[in-house]
Order: structure tokens, then C-alpha cells, then sequence
């Protein structure tokens, strides 16, 4: 019977040996999955910040571009607006002398 105690008790030993690798190798699963989740979300954030930047540097560009097709038209208007002046001006002194 000693010799069944020796193997009943070592099996036992390997049992808690086994089941303690188990909790310790759960442990650093549970860990490492953390781990690479926290990694995931800073990447993530990295990647919606460069996404931001680039749609703020876009839009940037979008808002100079406006600003100058609407300076362009403003000049462009200001120039019609002069010749405009001088026709109705010139109209009127002709109509003066024929008058």
C-alpha cells in the first residue's frame, strides 16, 4: 500500500504542479491579450489623428483655394463694374452732344 500512497501522492503533486503551470500560463495569456489590445487602441488613435491632420490639412487647402477663385471673381467683377462706369459715361456724353 505505501508503494500506491508514493504514486497516489505523487500523481497528486503533478496534479497541482500542472494546474498551477495552467493558472500561470492563463495569466500571461490574459496579459499578453491586454497587452496587444492597448497596443490596437494606440495604433488606432495614431491612425485617427493622422487621418485628422490630413482632413484638416485638406481642408486648409480647400479654404485658400476658395479664398483665392473668390478674390479672382471679386477683382474680375471690379474691372466690369469700372468698364461698365466708363461705357455709361461715355454713353452719356455722346447722348449730351447729339442731344
Amino acid at each position: 500500500m505505501e508503494r500506491g500512497q508514493k504514486a497516489q501522492s505523487r500523481h497528486g503533486k503533478l496534479v497541482a504542479h500542472q494546474t498551477s503551470e495552467l493558472g500561470a500560463l492563463r495569466k500571461r495569456i490574459q496579459t499578453t491579450r491586454e497587452e496587444l489590445k492597448k497596443q490596437r487602441q494606440a495604433e488606432l488613435e495614431r491612425c485617427i489623428c493622422s487621418i485628422l491632420l490630413l482632413d484638416v490639412a485638406n481642408l486648409c487647402r480647400l479654404l485658400q483655394r476658395f479664398q483665392n477663385v473668390k478674390s479672382e471673381l471679386e477683382a474680375q467683377q471690379h474691372m466690369e463694374r469700372q468698364r461698365a462706369l466708363k461705357y455709361e459715361e461715355a454713353f452719356i456724353i455722346v447722348s449730351a452732344y447729339l442731344a
